[in-house]
C-alpha cells in the first residue's frame, strides 16, 4: 500500500508537472546548485562563466553573469549558511570565490591540476577542490589558502562531507567509497558499494542516509550510522550522473544519459514521477525549501541548433498552464436546434440555455433536468442575463423587446421595449439595473453608420 506522503506528492505533481526552462549560457551546463536560502539558482557552463538567477514566483530572473576563469566552469556550490556567496571550480587550475552582492570575485585561489568537483564544508569554514590527477586540496574559506592536500592513488570522482562534519567521503573510479576522518583525513573505512566505477554521492538533509550513483546504472541509498546499503534504484539504464535529495530527505532525484529524471521516495524505493528530457542529464539539484527541481541537459542534440551546445537551465515543478483534465461527462439534448447561449445563477441553483427556436430552457444543476421553458420571443435567443439574486432572467433576441422573467414561476414581470435586435444584456451585481446593446444600423441614427450605444434599464423615471 503506498504511503501518504507517496499520495500527497502524486497529487502535487499533477498539478505542478510544468518543467520550464531559462536561457543561461552560450554552451553546455555541467553545474547547477541553489542558495541556502532557495532564493538564488547557480549554475556553471563550458562557456567559462557561472551565471546567477533570482527564484521569482514560477520563474527564474537572470541576475547576472560571473566572468574570468579562463576555461569551463565545472562545478560550483554554494556556502552552506550565507546565502550570497558561492564557488566555482574550472579546468583553468583556479577556483574563485564570488559575491553576489557586489557581483564580484572575493578571492581567486590557484590549485595544482584541472578541478572537476567542489564541496564546501557543513561549518562553512572549509572548501575542499578535486582535480583530474586526483589530488583533493583543502582550502580556508576565509584566508583562501591551502590547509591540507591529499594524492589519491585511486580515481577520485565526487566528493563530500558528511553532515556532521566530521568525516570525508569520496566515490572512486573502483566502485569504492572511502572515507576519512576529518580534519584528521586519515583512512577509516572503505566501501565495496558497486561493482563498476562508482561516480557521484549525496547525503539527506537530515543525516540518515547518502546515497551514491554508479556507472552500474544503480542508485544505492546507504544508512550513514550502519553503513549498510539499505535498499537500491535500478530504473535507468545509463550509468547515473548526478543525485539530489530534496528538502525533507522525502525525495531522490537522479539522472544519467537516460532522457528522463528519476524521482523516487526514499523509503520505499517506489518511482515518485518521471521527468522527461530530450537528451542526458548531469546536473540536478531539489530546492532547500520546496519541491522544485532545478537540471541542466545536454541540448546539442536536442531542439537546439545541432552545431552548438546551448546551455539553458530547467525548472520542474512549477504549476501546470492548464486547467484541471477536462473529461466528458455529459451530452444533454437541450434544444431541437442550435443552442447558442448559457447562464448560470449566482445561487448555483439553476443555468438557463437560449436557442434557435426561440425558447429559454431553465435547468437544475444538481439533477440536469430542465424544469421550465420561457416562450415569449419569437427569434433566436441571443443572450441572457440573471439577476444579482438569481430571482430574474432576461433574455433577448431579434425580436424589439428583452423579456424579464421570474425565475421561479416564468412569469413576465417586465418587457423592455427596444427600437432594433438585442444581441447582449447584463444585470448588475448588486441592484435591479439592466445593461444592454441593440442593433442601431437600422434604428433613430443614421443608417450609414453602425451606432455604438449602451443602455441601461431600471433607472428612476424622470416625471
Amino acid at each position: 500500500m503506498a504511503s501518504q506522503y507517496y499520495q500527497e506528492m502524486q497529487d502535487s505533481f499533477r498539478n505542478n508537472n510544468k518543467s520550464r526552462e531559462f536561457a543561461a549560457h552560450s554552451a553546455k551546463v555541467h553545474s547547477v546548485a541553489w542558495s541556502c536560502d532557495g532564493r538564488r539558482l547557480a549554475s556553471g557552463s563550458f562557456d567559462k562563466t557561472a551565471s546567477v538567477f533570482v527564484l521569482e514566483k514560477d520563474r527564474l530572473v537572470k541576475e547576472n553573469n560571473y566572468r574570468g576563469h579562463g576555461d569551463s566552469v565545472d562545478q560550483l556550490c554554494w556556502h552552506p549558511t550565507s546565502p550570497d556567496i558561492f564557488v566555482t571550480a574550472s579546468g583553468d587550475k583556479t577556483i574563485r570565490i564570488w559575491d553576489v552582492r557586489t557581483t564580484k570575485c572575493i578571492a581567486t585561489v590557484n590549485t595544482k591540476g584541472e578541478n572537476i568537483n567542489i564541496c564546501w564544508s557543513p561549518d562553512g569554514q572549509t572548501i575542499a577542490v578535486g582535480n583530474k590527477d586526483d589530488v583533493v586540496t583543502f582550502i580556508d574559506a576565509k584566508s583562501h589558502r591551502s590547509r591540507a592536500e591529499e594524492q589519491f592513488k585511486f580515481e577520485v570522482n565526487e566528493i563530500s562531507w558528511n553532515n556532521d562534519n566530521d568525516m570525508f567521503y569520496l566515490t572512486n573510479g573502483n566502485g569504492c567509497i572511502n572515507i576519512l576522518s576529518y580534519p584528521e583525513l586519515k583512512p577509516i573505512q572503505s566501501i565495496n558499494a558497486h561493482p563498476s566505477n562508482c561516480i557521484c554521492i549525496k547525503f539527506d538533509p537530515t543525516g540518515k542516509y547518502f546515497a551514491t550513483g554508479s556507472a552500474d546504472a544503480l542508485v544505492s541509498l546507504w544508512n550513514v550510522e550502519e553503513l549498510v546499503c539499505v535498499r537500491c534504484f535500478s530504473r535507468l539504464d545509463w550509468p547515473v550522473r548526478t543525485l539530489s535529495f530534496s528538502h525533507d530527505g522525502k525525495m531522490l532525484a537522479s539522472a544519467s544519459e537516460d532522457h528522463f529524471i528519476d524521482i523516487a521516495e526514499v523509503e520505499t524505493g517506489e518511482k515518485l514521477w518521471e521527468v522527461q528530457c530530450e537528451s542526458p542529464t548531469f546536473t540536478v539539484a531539489w530546492h532547500p525549501k520546496k519541491p522544485l527541481l532545478a537540471y541542466a541537459c545536454d541540448d546539442k542534440d536536442g531542439k537546439y541548433d545541432s552545431n552548438r551546445e546551448a546551455g539553458t537551465v530547467k525548472l520542474f515543478g512549477l504549476p501546470n498552464d492548464s486547467y484541471p483534465e477536462l473529461k466528458p461527462i455529459q451530452s444533454i439534448n437541450a434544444h431541437p436546434s442550435n443552442c447558442i447561449c448559457i447562464k448560470f445563477d449566482p445561487t448555483g441553483k439553476y443555468f438557463a440555455t437560449g436557442s434557435a427556436d426561440a425558447l429559454v430552457s431553465l435547468w437544475n444543476v444538481e439533477e440536469l433536468v430542465c424544469v421550465r421553458c420561457f416562450s415569449r420571443l419569437d427569434w433566436p435567443v441571443r443572450t441572457l442575463s440573471f439577476s444579482h439574486d438569481g430571482k430574474m432572467l432576461a433574455s433577448a433576441s431579434e425580436d424589439h423587446f428583452i423579456d424579464i422573467a421570474e425565475v421561479e414561476t416564468g412569469e413576465k414581470l417586465w418587457e423592455v421595449q427596444c427600437e432594433s435586435p438585442t444581441f447582449t444584456v447584463a444585470w448588475h451585481p448588486k441592484k435591479p439595473l439592466l445593461a444592454y446593446a441593440c442593433d442601431d444600423k437600422d434604428g433613430k441614427y443614421d443608417s450609414n453608420r453602425e451606432a455604438g450605444t449602451v443602455k441601461l434599464f431600471g433607472l428612476p423615471n424622470d416625471s
